[in-house]
């Protein structure tokens, strides 16, 4: 499973952490050494391929990708360098994989901000179940707000 996260102000040849205790050995530092929350914005991204950036190549990013949400973390890093970002899309998943792998992790890292955007790749299936795929999307978009 491919992540990234980044300071944003840095750019992404000085990644930084943005994890804690969640799974697989992958840590989120969003609480202070006295348990306070930390007060800057966090954007973080979940999808696919759209929006982990696959068709748009940077060699100096660790999946060698940047797209859409990566250029808009980081302009909103260069307006206000508190923010902290994470990728977590990753290319060929399809809506239940995004909300199995990725949803839980994005709601444990508290973001101020969030982007979901998945169901391309269903929607791109033979036969598919167009009002199953909208009511699975619909119910992961409730858990986010």
């Amino acid at each position: 499973m491919t992540q990234r996260s980044t300071d944003l102000a840095a750019g992404p040849d000085r990644d930084k952490t943005f994890r804690d205790k969640t799974e697989g050995g992958v840590t989120v530092d969003l609480d202070g050494a006295d348990g306070r929350r930390h007060p800057w914005p966090r954007f973080v991204a979940i999808g696919d391929s759209f929006t982990e950036g696959v068709g748009d190549p940077n060699l100096h990013y660790p999946n060698q990708v940047r797209g859409w949400a990566d250029r808009l973390a980081r302009q909103l890093g260069r307006a206000d360098p508190t923010w902290r970002y994470a990728n977590l899309a990753i290319r060929s998943k399809f809506l239940d994989q995004v909300v199995a792998d990725q949803l839980d992790l994005a709601i444990a890292m508290r973001p101020t901000h969030i982007s979901f955007a998945a169901g391309g790749n269903d929607l791109l299936s033979l036969r598919a179940d167009v009002d199953g795929i909208a009511t699975r999307y619909e119910a992961a978009l409730r858990r986010l707000v």
